[in-house]
C-alpha cells in the first residue's frame, strides 16, 4: 500500500447514453443528482465513466476507495 490519493483526483462522467461526452465531474463527499426526470415507468441505463488522475510521485501499490450509488424514484 501507498500513501493516500486524495478525492481531487478522483473525476466521472455521466449520461443516459453510453457515449458520455463532455467535461469530467470532480468527485465530492455528498449525494448528487446524475439523471432527474425520467420516467418512473420506464426502464432506464445511466451510464458512469471513472478516472483517476494520478501523479508519478506517488508511489506504487495498492489503493482502495468505495463510491456509493443511491436510486430514488
Amino acid at each position: 500500500s501507498g500513501t493516500d490519493i486524495g478525492i481531487g483526483n478522483y473525476t466521472y462522467k455521466n449520461s443516459t447514453t453510453n457515449t458520455v461526452l463532455g467535461s469530467a465531474t470532480a468527485m465530492t463527499t455528498s449525494y448528487v443528482n446524475s439523471a432527474t426526470n425520467l420516467d418512473a415507468g420506464s426502464s432506464h441505463n445511466v451510464y458512469f465513466k471513472f478516472f483517476l488522475n494520478v501523479s508519478s510521485a506517488v508511489s506504487a501499490g495498492t489503493y482502495t476507495t468505495t463510491t456509493y450509488f443511491q436510486g430514488v424514484v
